[in-house]
């Protein structure tokens, strides 16, 4: 969909845009502005509607609303939780389970949080969510679950958390890198 631009000026511009000889003829600029008018009305309705409804601006029913056409249920989120996992699951719906999808699809239903990816060859990865505070049994278990379903078949996934400022083993501890932190 193209951008949508908002012209808040109808009137002065059928004004302008008439031809020099019905200038200055009050009856016709007067039809010219009733037209304006309502154009200008029937425009600033219309763009009120389709920008109060974008998935950013949305809240409570019309949140549920971009929740029920995209397949995720609200059960309980607040808001600003529920919107990160409407924007997931828009994503997860056109996944092919790629590194770098499975990545931000981690990334936005974590957020706050600095996500990285280690490989467990030969068949198998870890996503781990390095965040401030921790989620809560609930939170998690829905992370879980959205990540599950769009994991590719045959290859296996381990989904941990860890504080920000937990203690890691760096590269040099044979190449392994490793936090304290918790199995999703």
């Amino acid at each position: 969909m193209p951008d949508l631009i908002y012209t808040p000026d109808h009137e002065a511009r059928a004004l302008d845009d008439l031809l020099t000889p019905y200038k200055g003829k009050p009856r016709i600029e007067a039809l010219v502005r009733a037209l304006a008018t309502s154009a200008q009305d029937f425009e600033d309705e219309v763009f009120g509607q389709l920008t109060s409804r974008t998935l950013a601006a949305s809240s409570g029913a019309q949140l549920e609303q971009w929740g029920e056409f995209v397949g995720e249920a609200r059960q309980g989120l607040e808001d600003p939780e529920y919107r990160r996992f409407i924007m997931a699951r828009l994503l997860a719906n056109r996944s092919q389970g790629r590194v770098d999808e499975l990545v931000s699809i981690f990334s936005i239903i974590t957020a706050p949080s600095t996500v990285r990816y280690h490989d467990h060859f030969p068949a198998g990865f870890r996503l781990t969510a390095y965040r401030e505070l921790e989620m809560s049994a609930q939170l998690r278990s829905r992370v879980r679950r959205l990540m599950r379903s769009i994991k590719p078949a045959g290859i296996g996934m381990t989904l941990t958390e860890a504080r920000a400022d937990s203690i890691q083993l760096g590269e040099a501890a044979r190449g392994f890198g490793s936090t304290f932190s918790r199995i999703l």
